[in-house]
């Protein structure tokens, strides 16, 4: 889709993005994004993003995705920055699942970012099959 913001305050713009998706099995997802951003300071943003997800089995799924970024700000020269995050989980019973993430962004003008975590979901709803 294209955006166009006209603010009374702030700086006037334009942006432009477009996604694709591909479910190659019922468990195998692919999907990539391209996002351009340009205002009229000069500051502008490029990024392209790609996402891969793959259900191993009913109890666990893993994602991998990968994001690249050409930025250009007032506060900061023009930045790069290279992106992997990646995401484990399992569900223990059918209202409890568990999660590991780790991501890593490499910038070519700012600190880089290190973030890691885990995440345990309880779902109330919990479901069983009626048995026959």
């Amino acid at each position: 889709g294209v955006q166009v913001a006209d603010r009374k305050t702030g700086y006037d713009g334009y942006g432009a993005n477009a996604s694709v998706s591909y479910q190659f099995k019922p468990n195998i997802t692919w999907q990539g994004t391209v996002d351009y951003l340009e205002l009229n300071s000069g500051e502008y943003a490029t990024s392209f993003y790609v996402s891969h997800t793959h259900a191993l089995d009913s109890k666990n799924r893993y994602s991998v995705n990968l994001a690249f970024r050409d930025e250009q700000k007032s506060l900061y020269p023009e930045n790069f920055a290279t992106g992997i995050e990646t995401e484990w989980q399992t569900m223990i019973k059918n209202n409890w699942v568990v999660a590991v993430k780790a991501s890593y962004i490499n910038n070519s003008e700012l600190t880089n970012e290190y973030l890691g975590a885990m995440q345990m979901t309880y779902y109330f709803d919990y479901f069983q099959a009626k048995k026959p």
